[in-house]
């Protein structure tokens, strides 16, 4: 596997590897359906296993064979504009939606949700006066 030369050489690691095992396509299409959560990769998938729906027989199969049995943190599709991120996280953190479902919609992980969640709650409008301020 390539150290950061090649075709996907700006793909964060595990996508990296995704992408040179099986096809950009197929590393592309799980990022953008899970991207930012973690997912278990079995070591058999069955013809119904939803790996396969998302990123092609071959694509699943050599998933399975680099990451068979083990838990993996998926990062963020990067083909997704960083301010429509942003915005619909924001959106999401106002309606009060659960860490979670932010992260999923967002292909984002939790810890970015919490990092905006703090960041809104420092930012106020400075032009407002405190309550308690004197």
């Amino acid at each position: 596997m390539s150290r950061g030369v090649g075709p996907y050489s700006s793909l964060p690691l595990i996508l990296r590897q995704i992408a040179e095992a099986s096809s950009l396509d197929a590393a592309m299409s799980l990022a953008a359906a899970k991207g930012g959560t973690r997912i278990y990769v079995p070591r058999r998938l069955t013809d119904d296993h939803w790996l396969i729906a998302c990123m092609g027989r071959d694509g699943a199969r050599a998933l399975a064979q680099l990451y068979g049995g083990e838990d993996i943190v998926l990062p963020a599709d990067p083909r997704r504009g960083q301010h429509a991120r942003v915005r619909a996280i924001r959106r999401g953190i106002a309606k009060g939606e659960a860490a979670d479902e932010i992260a999923q919609a967002c292909n984002v992980t939790r810890r970015q949700i919490f990092w905006h969640k703090a960041r809104m709650r420092d930012r106020r409008d400075r032009r407002q006066k405190d309550l308690f301020d004197e």
